[in-house]
């Protein structure tokens, strides 16, 4: 008789320790007590202490090996690097499984050869989940996506119950009036960094905003850690 090992529910911010980064900025995870968060916390705090402040990482430029001359530690690190650059990219913009991720990046490829990086990051940034999650409306994209899946959401006035969305130029997302005290509080307990970007008008008070372009210049300041975008786009196949 074959005997199936049960499956053991695993937290979410456990991934992050795998990672050594606080994808989301939690503050709850600082709060853990138990020792095999010890790492993680002391990661995260000696990473502000060291640059006195949230260090933004610029997500357009080109990341190489430490170790181009050895065969195989190239290849170990080549793997590694990109099973972290999924992990990261899974664990920030929802989760994606393996094969849908690669037949999103293959006709991506195809499509668009200038400013890959650019465009790939343009395409998630545009998501209706993401703009709640950047406009400090939700705590993260995960709980943005339970906000528009529960009828939250309007998009030029009409209900939006898809999370992957994209938003155009010039549209206008609003909260209905009964999640409007859920989203103050998400807004008063929001960390400071980073603010929300300037291709969203908000207005806090209506809990409205409006969308615009994203601008390349500040993609760099979104992100306090590497997304690794080159490992998705040309090795993750």
């Amino acid at each position: 008789m074959l005997f199936l090992k049960k499956s053991r529910f695993k937290p979410f911010y456990k991934k992050f320790v795998n990672i050594g980064e606080n994808i989301t900025n939690s503050r709850k995870i600082l709060k853990f007590k138990k020792k095999k968060w010890d790492y993680l916390i002391k990661t995260v705090t000696r990473k502000v202490k060291f640059y006195n402040r949230y260090k933004a990482y610029n997500q357009l430029q080109y990341l190489t090996t430490r170790n181009p001359n050895r065969y195989h530690s190239y290849k170990q690190g080549k793997y590694r690097s990109i099973l972290q650059a999924y992990r990261r990219f899974m664990l920030f913009y929802g989760y994606f499984t393996k094969g849908k991720l690669k037949s999103y990046v293959k006709k991506f490829i195809r499509t668009s050869k200038i400013n890959a990086n650019l465009n790939f990051l343009n395409l998630f940034e545009s998501r209706l989940d993401t703009a709640l999650y950047r406009a400090k409306f939700c705590k993260s994209i995960k709980t943005s996506r339970q906000l528009i899946t529960h009828n939250g959401v309007l998009v030029n006035n009409k209900q939006i119950n898809h999370y992957s969305y994209t938003l155009k130029n010039g549209d206008f997302i609003r909260i209905k009036k009964k999640f409007h005290k859920h989203i103050e509080k998400n807004i008063a307990n929001s960390v400071i960094w980073p603010v929300p970007p300037r291709h969203l008008t908000i207005n806090y008070k209506t809990l409205q905003f409006i969308f615009g372009s994203v601008c390349e210049k500040e993609l760099s300041v979104y992100f306090s850690f590497n997304l690794n975008l080159e490992k998705l786009l040309v090795d993750f196949k």
